[in-house]
This record gives C-alpha cells, sequence and structure tokens, in this order.
C-alpha cells in the first residue's frame, strides 16, 4: 500500500462568515465562498499540493438526504468548533474502501459529488471528488478519508497559494490522545505509512512534506506552550510555516489577534482560532 499524503485539513465552524474572516485577517488567501449540493458552504486556502478547507454547516441540517460527509461535520459542530477532518491523498478512492476494509476502518460505500469552485485565475469551474472514510472507535470527533480529485487542472491554482502572511505550507497536523501508542494501528492502516517514530511524547507519522503527529498532554503542552490540552483524544492544531515570521508577528499585533511566542514560534490559542490551535515556524 502506497503512502498517502496530505490532502488537506478540515477547520469548521458555526459563523463560516467569521471563521473566513479570521483567516483573512491572519494573511491568507482565501477563496469565494463555494456550497456543496447537501447545504454545507466552504472557503478554500490552497498551498502547493494541499489546502485548507473551512467549513460552515449552512443549510445541510435542512436537506432531505446527507452523505456522510454532512453528518460527521454536523455532530462535531454539535459539540464544538475546530478541526473536524483529516483528508488524505488517493488516485482509487474505491481501493482504498477495500483496503479500509480489510483493516476494519472503513466507513462506508465511496462517496462521489460535484461542484463548481474557484479555479484558476478566478473562473468557476466544474470540480470533482471521489472520498473514502475511515473511522476509529477511539476517534469518535476525528474524521477520516481520502480524497481523489477527478479534475484537478480546475482546483488548483498557483496564484492562490500567494499568501500576504508568507505562509508556504502546513508542516504538521497535531493531535492529542491520552495514551497517544492506543492509536498506532489505526493510524498505520489510514495513512498506509508503516513506519512511525514513537517515542515518550508520542507518535509521528510522515506524510510525505507533512507530518501527523499524536502528542499526549505533556508534548502537547511543551510544544505549544498552551496550559490546557483538548479534553478529548483528537484534532488539535496545525502547524504552518511562513516565509516571513517577524512579518506575521506585526499582521497579527495590527489586527488584534493575541499570538505567544514559544520556543521562536507564534502560537494563536484555540480560543482565539476557533477551536484549533495554530502554531506558525520560521520556513
Amino acid at each position: 500500500m502506497a503512502v498517502r499524503s496530505l490532502d488537506h485539513a478540515v477547520i469548521a465552524a458555526h459563523d463560516i462568515d467569521s471563521l473566513a474572516g479570521f483567516w483573512r485577517r491572519l494573511g491568507f488567501n482565501v477563496s469565494a465562498q463555494n456550497l456543496h449540493p447537501w447545504g454545507t458552504r466552504n472557503h478554500i486556502i490552497q498551498f502547493a499540493g494541499h489546502f485548507i478547507e473551512l467549513i460552515g454547516a449552512g443549510d445541510a441540517a435542512k436537506a432531505p438526504q446527507r452523505p456522510l460527509f454532512a453528518d460527521r461535520l454536523l455532530g462535531f459542530l454539535a459539540e464544538r468548533q475546530g478541526m473536524a477532518m483529516l483528508a488524505l491523498t488517493s488516485s482509487d478512492a474505491a481501493a482504498d474502501v477495500t483496503g479500509f476494509t480489510a483493516a476494519r476502518i472503513a466507513a462506508g460505500p465511496v462517496f462521489s459529488f460535484t461542484r463548481s469552485g474557484e479555479g484558476p485565475h478566478q473562473a468557476r469551474k466544474e470540480l470533482g471528488f471521489d472520498l473514502a472514510f475511515a473511522q476509529s472507535s477511539l476517534l469518535q470527533q476525528a474524521t477520516f478519508f481520502t480524497c481523489h480529485h477527478r479534475f484537478p487542472e480546475n482546483f488548483w491554482s498557483p496564484a492562490a497559494r500567494d499568501h500576504a502572511n508568507g505562509a508556504l505550507a502546513i508542516r504538521a497536523v497535531m493531535m492529542v490522545a491520552r495514551d497517544p501508542a492506543d492509536h498506532a494501528e489505526f493510524l498505520r492502516a489510514v495513512t498506509g505509512q508503516p513506519e512511525m517514530l514513537a517515542t515518550s511524547f508520542g507518535l509521528e507519522l510522515r506524510l510525505d512534506t507533512a507530518s501527523l503527529e499524536m502528542l499526549s498532554p505533556p508534548a502537547w503542552r511543551f510544544a505549544t506552550g498552551l496550559a490546557d490540552a483538548p479534553p478529548d483524544d483528537g484534532f488539535a492544531g496545525l502547524r504552518l510555516a511562513t516565509a516571513d515570521l517577524p512579518g506575521l508577528a506585526q499582521r497579527l499585533k495590527a489586527e488584534n489577534i493575541p499570538a505567544t511566542l514559544h520556543q521562536d514560534r507564534l502560537v494563536v490559542a484555540p480560543r482565539t482560532a476557533f477551536g484549533l490551535a495554530l502554531v506558525f515556524e520560521a520556513a
């Protein structure tokens, strides 16, 4: 099985307009709003080969038929805000379902859909995606899926990667667990990564240019300087690389966005960033 790379992080909030506005204030190039067929609404923040999806429930609760994606999102938002899902790359969603079924982590058949979106040169283009979901019984608030882009030429845009804050990439998806070792088997199966670094701090799996970190609460506090770890096992933060950390610090101050300097990193706490810690570091 090939090792899957990071495709995108799904960040959910009750007020999608406020969430998108916050990320614009951070200095990110945030796309126009898009509508899913079942009613959820999103914005996209692109990097080279991966992206962030900002999403809100929209009218999904009123839809007569909702896909698993919407059900998981609504369930998450009923409890909290923050990072709800992690999407990994896929070249064949049907094969992913077969592999997930063999590993006993499959959460349903392939789900395919199309929508219009802001493509290269800000033109509206048809986009298509095939999703294969996986679920761990130990991670009730963390959904994983693979994402196959059917029309990648309509999605990726070099101009969309130009961020005023100098952001270049997601360096790591940060998770927290009371006992990281409990999740090793699932993380191997869902990522296709047979090797991982296991220390007293937790687990680290490489996803091509990014990594997936499953940290213990003490390791989380050491890495972020935040006093409190999330209450449940699941997604907790993103580490983001920027080419201009001093400039970002000035931008946050000008925008009155609280941040702390910890181990040469700028940390925006979850209470400020809609339930998700944002850890910025120099590229």
